[in-house]
């Protein structure tokens, strides 16, 4: 089988170049033992405090002037 596709495929020096891909797949889904996240508001410290910055609320723009 080899010399048949050199025979037929190889470049003019001989080689016999080739291809080929790679597929990858994976998957996930949830099972019942899985750690479930807690409800919104149940955290007991603030990530502003964990990361050392200033919290604005959702009225407040991000910029310069809010530091």
């Amino acid at each position: 089988m080899m010399e048949d596709y050199g025979v037929r495929f190889a470049d003019a020096d001989g080689r016999i170049r080739a291809t080929f891909e790679i597929m990858w797949l994976s998957g996930w889904a949830p099972h019942e033992s899985q750690q479930q996240p807690l409800k919104p508001g149940s955290a007991q410290r603030r990530l502003a405090d964990a990361l050392g910055t200033q919290e604005l609320s959702a009225d407040d723009k991000a910029g310069p002037s809010n530091g």
